[in-house]
Formats: C-alpha cells, sequence, structure tokens
C-alpha cells in the first residue's frame, strides 16, 4: 500500500490557534503550540499553516511563533539552558521552546559521579552542545566547563569496590 500523507491545517489568528477561516472561536486552548505537537504525535507528515494576521508587526509575530515551534537543533550548536528532569542516568536539558536533550551522567562532570545530582539540579543553568541527533530525533549533549567530580563521588559504582570474576 502507498503512504498516504496527513497534512493537517492550522489556522492563526492574533497568536492562538482558531477553528477556521473567519473564525474567531479557539481551537482547543488555542496554544499554537500544543495543537501542533498534538497533530505531530498523531501522525501529521506536514503541517499547513494559515495565518489570519491583523498587520505586519502581528504576521511577524506568528512567522517567528511558527519557527520556534518548527525548529529542530542540529549537531554542533551550543545552547544554555535549564536542567528540567533529572534521571538516574542523566540530566534533561532545555533547549528551546519545548525541545530538550539528554546531558548523559558521563558527560555532567569532569571524572565519574555516582549521581547526577552530585553536580546538577533542576533548574540550574547548564551550557551544552549538540553532539549527536538520533534518527528518532533524540537530542544528545555534552556539556562546556565541565566542573571536576566532587571529592567523593564516582566510588560507589565500581571505582572502590573490588573487581567481579567472571
Amino acid at each position: 500500500m502507498e503512504h498516504k500523507w496527513m497534512i493537517p491545517c492550522l489556522y492563526l489568528q492574533s497568536g492562538r490557534a482558531v477553528t477556521g477561516f473567519g473564525q474567531r472561536n479557539l481551537f482547543g486552548s488555542g496554544d499554537v503550540e500544543e495543537l501542533a505537537r498534538f497533530y505531530s504525535d498523531n501522525g501529521a507528515d506536514e503541517l499547513l499553516v494559515f495565518d489570519f494576521s491583523s498587520g505586519d508587526e502581528e504576521h511577524e509575530k506568528a512567522i517567528a511563533r511558527i519557527k520556534e515551534i518548527v525548529r529542530e537543533p542540529e549537531v554542533g550548536e551550543v545552547y544554555t539552558g535549564p536542567v528540567v528532569t533529572i534521571q538516574p542516568f542523566g540530566a534533561f536539558v532545555r533547549l528551546f521552546g519545548n525541545k530538550d536533550g539528554l546531558l548523559h551522567i558521563s558527560r555532567v562532570a569532569e571524572g565519574r559521579v555516582d549521581k547526577v545530582e552530585d553536580v546538577l539540579n533542576v533548574g540550574d543553568a547548564v551550557t551544552v552542545k549538540v553532539i549527536e541527533i538520533e534518527d528518532g530525533g533524540k537530542v544528545k549533549l555534552d556539556r562546556l566547563d565541565k566542573p571536576k567530580a566532587p571529592e567523593g563521588s564516582g566510588h560507589g559504582a565500581g571505582e572502590g569496590r573490588p573487581r567481579r570474576e567472571s
């Protein structure tokens, strides 16, 4: 079977998603990014956007907002953003909009750390570089200006333990 493209339409008016041409009713909550993400998560191949701005300034704001929504990070780009979530395997850092990347625990500091929380907390600003983007869109990061691992950190994960016999 041949692939059929799904291309929904998104109508913008005054920076909000509306139900259609000439309509004043908000589509759902009216949040453009939420609606674009909904379409993307539900199989849309592309998104057709109609902007009903009433003036040049409003139109330029709408275009900037759309560009921010569809923006994708690229390998080599550097961002400074907050740590939004910490997991045992690393920290997720907000790059822009709602786009996050993974800073693996092995890249949060110079030297080994037992826990990401030894060097990072949610809300901390971190400067990172995009080192890889996987096929599924997952973004892998490296921390620039890594601090040294805290004294005593990293010994619980193997350095201080005896080697296991095979």
